[in-house]
């Protein structure tokens, strides 16, 4: 898995757990505490990612408070988006299911 793959994988993770240790998703990834943080800086110029250095691998934390400001794919427009995906194909079905991802 290459880096921006794992980013994604990373941000994705957040949301579901909502907060994790630094050590923990090293080790989930199979990769260096150091790479993560690399990771975490990234990630932090799209999303508002939170971290607490500590004894026991430090925090990591989605601010949810500034996402929900954040204007969201409604249910509607989602299921429409998900009975479009199979029609296409391509660059186009590449392009709604990133849109899917970073969205729903």
């Amino acid at each position: 898995m290459g880096p921006n793959e794992r980013r994604r994988q990373l941000i994705k993770v957040l949301f579901r757990r909502e907060r994790d240790t630094m050590d923990n998703l090293a080790a989930e990834f199979g990769v260096s505490r150091r790479t993560i943080l690399r990771d975490l800086e990234v990630l932090s110029l799209e999303y508002p990612i939170v971290t607490k250095m500590g004894r026991y691998g430090g925090g990591v934390s989605i601010a949810f408070e500034s996402i929900r400001k954040a204007k969201r794919l409604s249910s509607d427009q989602t299921e429409l988006l998900f009975r479009l995906l199979p029609t296409l194909a391509g660059k186009d079905r590449q392009i709604l299911q990133t849109i899917l991802d970073d969205f729903t």
